[in-house]
């Protein structure tokens, strides 16, 4: 009681000067300039809805945006983690979680279950078959987080329990200690995690539940054991498992009190049940667009019998089922009335949990019945530049990569779709992305990506061939009047990139690989101003090998 009085009277100091920095590990947390009451955001924060899930909350600006996962698109419930919950130690068993995108600073993870979780597992594989390391089963039953508790005692080598813990106002803080034996070099170590957890009780039907979980700090391996909350603040060390400061018992109870703020924030609420709009014909329209447009209304609103009476040709009902069953969106627009019956147009078109997209759509129209002549999903954003279109594209099983001059269409590219089942045809898919035209408009500059990795490539339209391919870029351009093309990519899994390369021959004249003063760097940049006769390779990240020097950024100028 002693200290949660003190914590308070903490708390009320804070808010009593105004707005107080403190520093966390990485960024410096702005604490609120008001206490939360009533579900009221603090000044700065912003508000997050998830319909489907039924749940609003605030959050600091500074975690980044709210997604959610393993769906980032999530738009239905029922099914949504069936295959990936067959596998009871899988982190997605039964649960679909709330994150934030800033990996660089500390943020709370939501997790939604159902009753059929079981709890968190031990992060090893030959663990599993001891059970869950926390009592999941119990703060389902109470609803109260002061209930839950991590603990792992069986026949396994290694165990967690907790060490710490206080509960208070809806939130529970736990240090946990993880006893590593590591038998066959006689060495017992220790780590330690420190977290805080919120739980709350939903009505989605489907994830009734929520633990939320904060993560302050984890020690990775230590040789000393703490027993104590004092002696984790205290003990001797420097960093944390990621290499990063540790963080300070001031740093911890400003988190603590934004984690606070955060749960006190959350509304939650019954999802709405979809309704279903009405089809309104347009006075004055084409009975044939109205025909188009009734077509895919069907597919939108799940009536698959009625869209499959419309096709004039033969269609097998239960395939055509399975390939719309999960249609929640499809809105055509942008007709061309191309004669006889035909209409150019494109769909925008999405399926339950998955990504929007558009297909490009030429279908005809007789009486009543529709015919498609073509279908094909667009895959990366139309661009145009002079009398070219170009834009990636996805028709049966066939990727590609194409120009329009007009209505004549030229390939640039192309490649198997998907894989399949047993990823035997890894080598042969191709995903294409990030076209982008030269000035002059003679030259496509687009990346494939594979299985673990990417290639560059420059398309020449005028004469229907690829002149350049380089790995992945993460910088790239033309110079002044497209006389060369240059790319560079980081060191990584691969040895990176860096070429100049002269157009049209396609003829690398600088390659950055072979240039011995590359040797140790880490990262490379390139880049190349209008009206210079040189392209600047910039040299970062230096790795010293023993017995040799530190060497500072370099810049390699490459002229032509």
């Amino acid at each position: 009681m002693k200290r949660v009085l003190w914590v308070t009277g903490v708390v009320f100091v804070l808010f009593l000067v105004g707005v107080i920095f403190l520093l966390s590990r990485n960024n410096i947390i702005k604490l609120p300039s008001k206490v939360i009451t009533n579900n009221v955001c603090p000044d700065g924060w912003q508000t997050y809805r998830q319909d489907i899930l039924g749940i609003e909350f605030c959050y600091p600006p500074e975690w980044g945006q709210p997604k959610t996962d393993p769906v980032q698109n999530l738009t239905k419930l029922d099914g949504v983690v069936d295959e990936l919950s067959k596998d009871e130690s899988n982190a997605y068993n039964n649960s679909v979680f709330i994150g934030f995108s800033n990996e660089s600073v500390t943020w709370p993870s939501l997790r939604f279950f159902n009753d059929k979780y079981k709890g968190e597992y031990y992060p090893n594989i030959s663990a599993t078959q001891y059970g869950p390391t926390d009592n999941i089963s119990k703060l389902k039953s109470s609803g109260n987080i002061c209930d839950y508790r991590i603990d792992f005692h069986t026949s396994y080598i290694n165990t967690l329990k907790e060490i710490h813990k206080d509960c208070s106002n809806g939130i529970k803080t736990s240090l946990v200690e993880n006893y590593e034996n590591f038998d066959f070099i006689k060495k017992e170590l220790y780590s330690y995690h420190l977290d805080a957890y919120a739980y709350k009780k939903f009505q989605n039907g489907y994830f009734d539940h929520l633990l939320i979980k904060y993560p302050f700090e984890y020690l990775s391996q230590n040789k000393q054991k703490l027993t104590s909350l004092d002696q984790f603040f205290n003990a001797p060390k420097d960093t944390n498992a990621q290499d990063e400061p540790m963080i300070t018992e001031a740093q911890y109870r400003a988190q603590k009190i934004q984690f606070t703020q955060f749960v006190k924030s959350i509304k939650i609420f019954l999802p709405s049940p979809v309704i279903q709009k009405e089809f309104k014909p347009v006075t004055g329209e084409n009975q044939d667009l109205t025909t188009i447009r009734q077509y895919y209304y069907y597919l939108a609103n799940s009536q698959l019998q009625p869209a499959f009476d419309m096709h004039s040709e033969q269609l097998d009902f239960t395939k055509f089922q399975n390939q719309y069953k999960d249609v929640i969106k499809a809105e055509p627009r942008d007709f061309v009335d191309k004669g006889n019956g035909q209409y150019e147009f494109y769909v925008d078109y999405q399926e339950n949990n998955n990504e929007p997209t558009v297909y490009h759509v030429v279908m005809e129209v007789s009486g009543g019945k529709i015919k498609t002549i073509v279908s094909e999903e667009i895959t990366t954003s139309i661009i145009s530049s002079g009398k070219y279109k170009a834009y990636a594209k996805i028709a049966g099983d066939k990727s590609y990569m194409v120009v329009l001059d007009g209505d004549k269409e030229i390939i640039a590219d192309q490649g198997v779709a998907n894989y399949n089942d047993d990823i035997s045809n890894m080598l042969d898919v191709k995903k294409f992305g990030r076209p982008e035209f030269s000035e002059d408009s003679r030259y496509l500059y687009y990346e494939m990506y594979g299985w673990e990795w990417a290639i560059s490539y420059v398309f020449d339209i005028e004469n229907s061939k690829q002149v350049v391919q380089v790995e992945g870029s993460q910088n790239h351009g033309f110079t002044q009047n497209q006389k060369y093309f240059y790319a560079c990519s980081d060191p990584g899994m691969s040895s990176g990139s860096g070429v100049v390369v002269s157009l049209p021959e396609g003829k690398i004249v600088y390659n950055l690989l072979q240039d011995s003063r590359t040797e140790g760097y880490g990262a490379y940049g390139c880049s190349y101003k209008p009206g210079d006769n040189f392209v600047t390779f910039e040299l970062t990240n230096y790795y010293a090998q023993e017995g040799k020097p530190v060497q500072s950024d370099q810049t390699i100028k490459f002229s032509f």
